[in-house]
């Protein structure tokens, strides 16, 4: 969260609101392209860490998923110069070709830092990927620094962005290897597992980035990089917002491999209900300490953030809640539904993005933002109805096996 917000700090002045717009276009270029090229590999892993509890699952795994990164990489590379080429840059909306290809050398490493980080969550080691993003989110923060103060201005930031991303991504690494009970190495069998897991899972994850990121890239398109730049500042911070439930999600996913659902659901029903409410009253004081904090730190050329960020403050809850139950639709291999569920809200998002900012501008974006992700927290609100009901269900399933064991008086 200080890593976010003071790289907003460092980045919103000398760039300016324009500045601020193309980095956040290259980095959702990026983030559009490792988030398709994926396949939810990562959660599908978590599965099958669920389905093989006891058995040597990680290095078949983990062979497996360094092998489909490298050939995604390269064929992800392919598509965007490909598509580059074809339309003369028009798609990127006047992004240049070198920031673009600066942008597109991070893309293994976000697809990995899905992998790995969700390896770790597997098998119970938060704490490496928290190590990681802290020491590698404090190396982009100084680089920012020396990138300022040699003028290298938005080239500097995106070095930057992709030395960090680097200790991150890969920090994990030496852990995974050293804690396989079997060799590294890709295994066909866990290879066509994941990727038919993959086609299952993946319009969930698909869907995902159109609801979050689909937004930029339309604001992008149809209004330019200085409402852009605007527009991500009111996103980026409701994003450092979530970091605490995403925080409490990657816990969850841990549980969920260790325990299983319904034993994990018995703790995690009661850390859901106080960081949902926890969120509601943090939202609503950032929404109030807006209008002076952003202003004072972001500087006044970013005063229109304000009101934006007040407004989309409105999809916190949505976002607290979507994010805090996938671990429990994972677990339990839904795979099928949550997919089409959330791929229906990312057409939704899609389809209002470009309905209604060419009419209405940012704030178009913004409220379909906000409609999304109340209809996001209406389908969760109904998973915790039926994560309550199995684990009734096994309890008393339970409780009937253990009458049965008694022995007659």
């Amino acid at each position: 969260m200080i890593g976010w917000m003071v790289t907003l700090m460092m980045t919103a002045r000398p760039l300016g609101s324009e500045g601020r717009g193309i980095v956040a276009a290259v980095t959702n270029w990026v983030a559009l392209f490792s988030t398709i090229g994926s396949l939810s590999l990562g959660q599908v892993a978590v599965h099958r860490a669920t389905t093989l509890r006891g058995q040597a699952w990680l290095g078949p795994t983990l062979g497996s998923l360094l092998l489909l990164d490298a050939l995604i990489t390269l064929s992800g590379w392919f598509v965007a110069a490909m598509l580059f080429l074809w339309t003369k840059g028009s798609l990127y909306n006047g992004l240049s070709a070198g920031l673009l290809a600066l942008g597109f050398i991070g893309l293994p490493l976000f697809i990995w830092e899905q992998y790995g980080s969700a390896l770790l969550m597997a098998v119970d080691r938060v704490s490496v990927y928290n190590r990681a993003e802290i020491v590698g989110r404090t190396v982009g923060l100084v680089l920012i620094l020396a990138a300022w103060w040699l003028k290298w201005d938005l080239a500097g930031v995106l070095v930057a962005t992709l030395v960090s991303q680097s200790i991150v991504a890969l920090a994990g690494l030496r852990f995974l290897f050293g804690h396989s009970a079997s060799r590294v190495l890709p295994e066909k069998a866990a290879t066509l597992e994941l990727l038919k897991g993959g086609f299952k899972l993946h319009l969930n994850f698909v869907g995902g980035f159109f609801i979050a990121s689909s937004g930029v890239l339309i604001v992008n398109y149809y209004l330019g990089p200085a409402q852009t730049g605007y527009y991500q500042i009111a996103q980026q911070l409701v994003t450092v917002m979530a970091v605490v439930p995403q925080a409490a999600s990657m816990v969850t996913y841990g549980q969920v491999a260790q325990l299983g659902p319904d034993a994990a659901w018995r703790q995690q029903r009661r850390i859901i209900v106080h960081l949902t409410l926890g969120m509601a009253l943090m939202g609503v004081v950032a929404a109030g300490a807006a209008p002076w904090l952003v202003p004072l730190v972001l500087g006044g050329q970013f005063l229109p953030s304000v009101s934006m960020f007040q407004c989309l403050i409105l999809a916190l809850f949505g976002i607290s809640l979507t994010t805090m139950m996938s671990g429990q639709w994972i677990g339990r291999g839904k795979f099928g539904v949550m997919s089409l569920l959330t791929i229906a809200l990312g057409v939704i998002n899609l389809v209002g993005n470009v309905l209604s900012v060419p009419r209405f501008g940012v704030y178009g974006a913004i409220w379909t933002a906000v409609i999304t992700y109340a209809l996001a927290a209406v389908a969760q609100i109904w998973m915790i109805l039926k994560c309550e009901a199995q684990m009734k269900s096994a309890g008393n399933l339970e409780n009937e096996i253990t009458r049965s064991a008694k022995p007659a008086l």
